[in-house]
């Protein structure tokens, strides 16, 4: 694969820890292509890449608002901010990609169609279905926004076949790329302890947002535990819901049952993943998720629903196990029923070769690179 030294540039907007890994991901696959990237970003993500030694990095400070009105001003000043960047160094930049947030930064797309630079957006989440999710107060705004950026795109790279249809995408089809960027490293997410090991936990691993579905697991907790009393919960995670998930566990007694991490380093995966028999995925939107593939590669049985890329991946009872929706009672039936299954043993171990198969770094290098040059052009 031929490296040049084309000038690009990732706009990913100031994200919480969980967005590192991907945004990792994303550089290391543009790498293929160029040896010459500029990051934007802020917060954790800021923090995370500052020790990248080959791009440089610019950090933006963004604040979330409180109040509707303290909202749309401090995510305004931050667009302001990412585009005074971008035009301080406009020199550097020949394409900019457009990642974590991308679909709502109006402004940074305004500046580089005004100095006629080739932006392509990497669509990693949907902002409207994220702000279906948590039934936002400004999701007409963000839908009418969305639609927008999509207009000023010169390309739009989605990861899953279904997120064509999922972002709305349909009269944007000549400008859509389908580009797979998950890989995972299956020497350090293996199976350390084999399934039938395992004591009966249930796990959940992300953001404890709306658009996670965590609220939804932990409704589904104590039917759970009605049918099946051994089981044990592991939720690992940090956001908004963090406190009413500590209330349900003292109100209701359950120190003993569920055991809560606010939140573990990506290389501490693999030992949470190892302990998890079932990790449920129960989101109402997702492009990957990664924690999905991460979890099949330690052979850990996953029940998700059928969204992102879970299916093109899962395959009911196969490889993993699929939800037909995420409410509390179809979740707790959906572990019930995972957890007395006889062939979990044999579930497992496809869901590992699953991951081998199609997953590994240079696989998906071989896949992706085609169509980021193509962008790139």
């Amino acid at each position: 694969m031929t490296v040049t030294d084309r000038k690009l540039c990732i706009i990913s907007f100031p994200s919480e820890r969980s967005g590192n890994i991907p945004l990792s991901n994303f550089i290391e696959l543009l790498r293929t292509i160029s040896n010459n990237i500029i990051l934007v970003t802020g917060n954790d993500g800021y923090k995370y890449f500052d020790n990248y030694q080959d791009i440089k990095i610019f950090g933006v400070r963004h604040i979330q608002g409180l109040s509707l009105l303290s909202r749309i001003l401090r995510y305004l000043l931050t667009q302001i901010r990412i585009s005074a960047v971008l035009v301080s160094n406009i020199g550097e930049i020949e394409v900019a990609f457009l990642y974590f947030g991308g679909d709502m930064l109006l402004l940074p797309i305004l500046v580089m169609k005004i100095f006629r630079r080739r932006t392509v957006l990497v669509l990693p989440s949907s902002s409207k279905k994220v702000a279906k999710a948590k039934n936002d107060n400004l999701q007409k705004f963000i839908d009418i926004t969305v639609t927008i950026i999509y207009k000023f795109s010169d390309y739009i790279i989605i990861t899953a076949k279904n997120s064509f249809i999922d972002y709305d995408l349909q009269v944007f089809e000549k400008k859509v790329r389908i580009a797979n960027d998950f890989f995972i490293d299956i020497a350090e997410f293996t199976i350390n302890i084999p399934i039938t090991q395992r004591r009966d936990v249930i796990g959940f691993i992300g953001r404890f947002s709306d658009e996670k579905g965590i609220i939804n697991f932990v409704d589904s907790i104590s039917e759970i535990k009605k049918l099946i009393p051994r089981a044990e919960f592991l939720i690992i995670g940090d956001g908004q819901h963090h406190q009413s998930i500590s209330r349900f566990i003292a109100d209701n007694r359950m120190q003993s049952d569920i055991e809560l991490i606010q939140w573990v380093d990506h290389e501490e995966l693999p030992r949470y993943l190892n302990i998890i028999k079932v990790l449920v995925v129960p989101s109402f939107t997702e492009t990957g998720p990664i924690i999905a593939f991460e979890a099949m590669s330690c052979g850990t049985l996953v029940l998700a629903t059928s969204v992102g890329k879970i299916p093109e991946v899962i395959c009911d009872g196969e490889n993993g196990f699929t939800l037909s929706d995420n409410s509390p009672v179809t979740i707790a039936e959906g572990v019930i029923n995972v957890l007395s299954n006889s062939k979990l043993e044999v579930v497992s171990s496809n869901a590992r070769k699953t991951i081998i198969n199609t997953m590994t770094l240079n696989s998906v290098k071989k896949r992706v690179a085609a169509v980021y040059r193509e962008v790139s052009q």
